[in-house]
């Protein structure tokens, strides 16, 4: 570090030359905010998914709750209808091929029989499997006793968060059961 007097304008005042300096503090600061900067990024993208995910499940529930199984061509078709509903409304969330994507659909009634309809991440919406029992997150709360049908979606997929230095992948789910309309 040198010393040096300022030109004369300023008298008997010692000034430190810091040529180089704010280089330095850029160099430092830098990674830091590029960290910061990708990480709220990334993690806005997944928030936003999520948001999709539930508007997915519950429109996807509704429609499921209000559509007639005898409209539909078999009943098969109507679990696939109500699939198509929940990729469609997920706006691009859902799409074939989304890590850990799942789309299951659910309906039964409480102590009584249940069918679901499960899409892997690969599969086409129409190339499912079909179970007897709930969604893996379980079974819905339906009142005891009640006999009321429901309508179970459960929708999920993978995010990933990342910054400079670290990643890391999440789980998305959402879920919605509705009361089966007549």
């Amino acid at each position: 570090m040198r010393l040096r007097v300022d030109g004369g304008r300023r008298w008997g005042r010692w000034v430190l030359n810091e040529r180089g300096a704010e280089a330095v503090e850029l160099a430092i600061a830098l990674p830091i905010l590029v960290m910061l900067l990708l990480g709220t990024v990334t993690s806005g993208l997944a928030f936003f998914d999520k948001i999709s995910l539930n508007g997915a499940a519950r429109e996807a529930g509704r429609f499921g709750a209000t559509y007639p199984e005898e409209d539909a061509a078999s009943p098969d078709v109507w679990f696939v209808d109500v699939a198509t509903v929940a990729q469609i409304t997920a706006t691009g969330a859902l799409t074939e091929g989304v890590s850990g994507r799942s789309i299951c659909v659910a309906r039964g009634s409480e102590g009584g029989s249940v069918r679901r309809y499960v899409v892997g991440a690969s599969d086409l919406i129409d190339a499912g499997t079909y179970a007897d029992a709930w969604c893996p997150s379980g079974e819905p709360d339906l009142l005891a006793g009640s006999g009321h049908e429901a309508v179970q979606i459960v929708v999920e997929r993978d995010a990933n968060i990342q910054a400079l230095l670290f990643s890391t992948t999440v789980q998305l789910v959402s879920d919605a059961t509705t009361r089966f309309e007549r």
